[in-house]
């Protein structure tokens, strides 16, 4: 990542703190992407909610390492299981970016206990 990229990230990360967790179903289903009014990727409304997974893809747009046509995707038709190793993440990605291996959080936690 560039410099620029990690800029842009926190950027994003301060606009997100407090924001509310939220599932939207129709979102789900539907796929539908908000008309953004936005002037930048990092910029967050103040209503804005999130759910996990959509978190982690607007992230990824902010970095920029989705492909142009995920790119055009809504980050609330990624669900958890997208992320997992050999979901759909990786062919969202662009050719030259990929993702490390996944890990259980219970298992890494107990190494270091």
């Amino acid at each position: 990542m560039t410099e620029n990229d990690l800029q842009n990230l926190d950027e994003f990360r301060k606009n997100t703190v407090g924001k509310s967790y939220s599932v939207k179903t129709a979102k789900i289903l539907f796929h539908s992407k908000s008309e953004s009014t936005l002037k930048k990727q990092t910029d967050v409304p103040d209503d804005r909610e999130f759910f996990c997974s959509e978190l982690v893809a607007k992230a990824f747009k902010v970095i920029g390492i989705f492909s142009e046509n995920s790119n055009e995707k809504s980050c609330g038709s990624f669900l958890p299981g997208s992320f997992e190793e050999n979901g759909i993440i990786d062919q969202e990605l662009k050719e030259e970016v990929f993702l490390g291996p996944t890990y259980l959080i219970n298992t890494v936690l107990d190494s270091f206990l």
